[in-house]
């Protein structure tokens, strides 16, 4: 082999040490792009560190409110059913199986047109709950098992989920049952009383506290001329 030229020698240690350079160069920056790459890295598990502290904290505090409304939910003092967005019971309270006298097994999945005489369902229908989303205190009868339909008042909420589309409702359930009976009483007793008032055989009149004659009765129009 012959020997290279001291020309070609020097070019060839200039190409060498220009190769050098450059790789040098390449480490020096791969080195930097590392040093940026693990900055990033740090700053992205910092961020990923709190998320997960944040989302351990939400847990705990989520988990301390479902446990604070499962206990109103299971011990309010009326009944409470949740249903499917094709109206089956899926979820109530111990109460709700008091009202009704059902248990498990009586009310999962159940329809809750079932808890409702035929006529009372259509006349709630008409309501257009499902439409306007709420109905606040609407007086019904319900079934309660083994026995005559009782009096009750409801309040509907509709649950709507994506979109707009109904996912459910949830019913708050009062027995009015006394109430009802109180009324009845009240009314039967006052009726009593103007048959009295009416038919007296002596003028009767009722003044304010002013003594203004707000109330009389027939007997007191023919006595007076009045």
């Amino acid at each position: 082999m012959k020997d290279e030229p001291d020309i070609i020698k020097e070019l060839r240690n200039e190409e060498r040490l220009g190769k050098l350079q450059s790789q040098s160069g390449n480490i020096y920056e791969i080195q930097e792009k590392q040093e940026s790459f693990d900055e990033e890295d740090n700053d992205i598990l910092n961020v990923f560190e709190e998320d997960i502290k944040n989302e351990k904290e939400n847990n705990i505090m989520l988990g301390s409110l479902e446990e604070k409304y499962r206990i109103i939910f299971e011990n309010y003092a009326v009944g409470i059913t949740l249903v499917d967005e094709k109206e089956r019971i899926v979820s109530w309270n111990k109460y709700a199986e008091e009202l009704f006298n059902k248990d498990e097994k009586d009310l999962h999945l159940r329809h809750v047109r079932s808890l409702y005489p035929p006529d009372e369902w259509r006349k709630i229908r008409e309501h257009n709950v499902r439409q306007k989303g709420m109905k606040y205190k609407l007086e019904t009868k319900m079934i309660r098992n083994g026995e005559k339909p009782f009096d009750a008042e409801i309040s509907l909420c509709i649950l709507r989920g994506a979109g707009g589309k109904i996912t459910g409702s949830i019913g708050i359930i009062r027995d009015i049952t006394r109430l009802k009976v109180t009324e009845r009483r009240l009314i039967e007793s006052e009726e009593k009383y103007r048959t009295i008032f009416e038919n007296s055989a002596a003028a009767v009149m009722l003044t304010d506290e002013n003594e203004n004659i707000i109330s009389w009765n027939k007997y007191a129009e023919n006595m007076l001329y009045m």
